[in-house]
Order: structure tokens, then C-alpha cells, then sequence
């Protein structure tokens, strides 16, 4: 016959779930930390003409309560990635964009001299910045448009 078993306390019950949890909540950093790192090997290079080499350095974050009043979503109910980051090259030349954590898109780019600027997002909301992408980028068309219009090479040369 075989020996009774001895059943588990409510300690060891306890005791294995609180286990279980810890696993899960150092899983979840690890899950975390690996997207966070990949998020870093996001890049692009673009050998045709726009000539961009972009690094995503942040992928952002969503807002607790996505709304377009709190931010972290657009009126049309796209969400906005709160904190992202990328930077690099486009024409050449240095390139940054990111967005705030209130929403608003915001873009850098250009090498000041020889009759070129650098440009920024122009601002179009309370916050400052750009309500979308597209407007945020205005600003690079509108200065490669400005430099032909004014004899300047638009793009640097490699």
C-alpha cells in the first residue's frame, strides 16, 4: 500500500505563490530590458535619395490614459509614443527627432554655414512642436526649398 501523503500547509501555499510572483515580475523586467535593447538596434539607412541613416534611441511609451487632452493619443485615436527618440543622418546632415512627453512631434535638422540653416519644427500648438509627424517635418522641405530658391546647394555633398 502506498504511504499517505501529508498534505501542504497554507505556508507552503503562500510560499509558492509569492515564489511564482517573484519569477513573474523578474520575467517581466527581463522581457523589458531585452525590448528596451532592441529597440536600440532599430535603424535604417536609406542609399537612395532622401541618403538617411536613422537610430530609434527610444521607442517611448504609451500614457496610462491615451486621450488627445491627456496625451498619448491623437484625435483620430492613433497613439502617440510618449518619449521617443531617434537620431541620425538625413542628407547628410544631422537629424533628430523626437516627441515630448505631451505629445507634440518635434524635428531637428541641418548644418548651419555656407548659406545653409539649421531648421526646427515650427511650433503650432500651446506646448510647442507639431501635432503630427508631417507637420513636424515641414520645416526640413521648407529650408531644402529655401537653399535651391537661393543658389545653396540643398544637399551635402558625402
Amino acid at each position: 500500500a502506498a504511504a499517505p501523503t501529508t498534505p501542504h500547509s497554507a505556508a507552503d501555499a503562500d510560499s509558492a505563490a509569492s515564489s511564482s510572483r517573484r519569477r513573474s515580475g523578474r520575467l517581466r523586467t527581463i522581457v523589458a530590458r531585452q525590448a528596451e535593447l532592441k529597440a536600440k538596434e532599430i535603424s535604417f539607412r536609406c542609399a537612395a535619395a532622401p541618403h538617411a541613416q536613422v537610430r530609434v534611441v527610444s521607442l517611448g511609451s504609451a500614457s496610462d490614459d491615451p486621450s488627445g487632452a491627456t496625451g498619448g493619443a491623437r484625435g483620430d485615436g492613433c497613439l502617440v509614443p510618449l518619449g521617443y527618440r531617434a537620431e541620425g543622418t538625413l542628407f547628410n546632415e544631422p537629424l533628430e527627432a523626437w516627441v515630448d512627453d505631451t505629445g507634440a512631434h518635434f524635428v531637428k535638422w541641418g548644418a548651419a554655414g555656407d548659406g545653409r540653416l539649421a531648421v526646427t519644427t515650427h511650433t503650432q500648438n500651446a506646448t510647442g512642436g507639431a501635432t503630427n509627424t508631417l507637420d513636424a517635418v515641414a520645416c526640413i522641405t521648407a529650408e531644402l526649398s529655401r537653399r535651391v530658391k537661393a543658389g545653396v546647394p540643398p544637399v551635402l555633398k558625402p
